[in-house]
């Protein structure tokens, strides 16, 4: 039986890239890795999911979306368009899950809109 863990790579983001994430996942037979698109970005979407394929790993999550709120129209079109790159961005490594961090409010606004002020 292999290993349950996967690496979320922002908890070695100080010391790691991407490359190096995959590196030591294979070394240490850790199956899973979770990038944040920061480092997907910095690699390339093709490149970095050719690179976990080529080490037998799994993509379990690919961190962060969900920030919709904004102050405004524009933002919040914004943000839209940003989780729908997002969601592009997961089909080439095909990960069962997407972790997406959402806020309540943009920093404006100390109430949604829903409850009111």
């Amino acid at each position: 039986m292999g290993s349950a863990l996967s690496l979320n790579t922002v908890t070695v983001k100080e010391k790691w890239g991407l490359a190096e994430c995959i590196e030591g996942c294979a070394r240490h037979a850790i199956e899973g890795i979770s990038p944040w698109r920061d480092v997907l970005h910095a690699m390339g979407v093709a490149a970095a999911a050719r690179q976990i394929r080529d080490a037998g790993l799994t993509v379990t999550g690919l961190c962060r979306g969900g920030m919709f709120p904004a102050p405004d129209a524009a933002g919040r079109a914004a943000a839209i368009e940003d989780n729908l790159r997002a969601i592009e961005e997961a089909i080439p490594s095909t990960p069962p899950a997407s972790s997406w961090s959402a806020a309540a409010c943009p920093p404006a606004r100390k109430t949604s809109p829903a409850r009111g002020p």
